[in-house]
């Protein structure tokens, strides 16, 4: 997608949290909390024009699977012309993760990355995307979520018992986090 489309695009949906695609420098930062010598089922929520998608599924093994949650329908054209067998694409949201896992024959995945704006969502929405992710995450998962607010870091703490906060700078900067549980967290804890 050239970058006058995919600014046209952003000023066309709300939900868009950026007016340019993730430089691949930020990418590759941001996916070094993930362990690619292994196969993984990974989902990730608003891939845009698929940056991060492409660079996982040109880093992950052969087996791995990738399974993309995007809401913009512009966007998941862009996505579908990715010929590879590996990922799969849901024009649907990420609060519906579960349904669209059970849907794909999976129950737990090994990452979730994240580049939706959780800061332009109410509480209620974010704090479903989050549990439902603490959920689908198998044990040892981890959810990467990248942001330009560090405001999601204490909805992240309230699910999971490990959250690390980087600041990656650049233009422009984001804030990076690693969330995993070590051990079980009882919901409404």
């Amino acid at each position: 997608m050239s970058r006058l489309s995919f600014f046209l695009n952003y000023l066309s949906d709300p939900r868009i949290a950026t007016l340019a695609a993730t430089p691949q420098t930020v990418v590759k930062k941001v996916c070094r909390g993930i362990d690619f010598s292994k196969d993984m089922i990974v989902v990730e929520y608003g891939p845009g024009d698929g940056a991060y998608t492409r660079y996982l599924l040109n880093t992950m093994t052969r087996k791995s699977r990738l399974i993309a949650i995007e809401t913009n329908k512009r966007f998941k054209v862009q996505l579908k012309k990715i010929d590879d067998r590996r990922l799969t694409v849901a024009n649907d949201d990420a609060r519906n993760v579960l349904r669209i896992l059970r849907q794909n024959g999976l129950e737990r995945v090994s990452y979730v990355i994240s580049g939706i704006p959780f800061s332009l969502m109410n509480r209620q929405a974010i704090q479903s995307i989050i549990l439902d992710t603490s959920e689908a995450l198998e044990s040892g998962g981890k959810l990467l979520v990248y942001q330009f607010s560090s405001c999601v870091k204490k909805y992240l703490k309230r699910y999971f018992n490990n959250v690390s906060m980087r600041l990656e700078l650049g233009l422009p900067y984001y804030y990076v986090f690693e969330a995993w549980n070590s051990y079980y967290i009882r919901v409404g804890a």
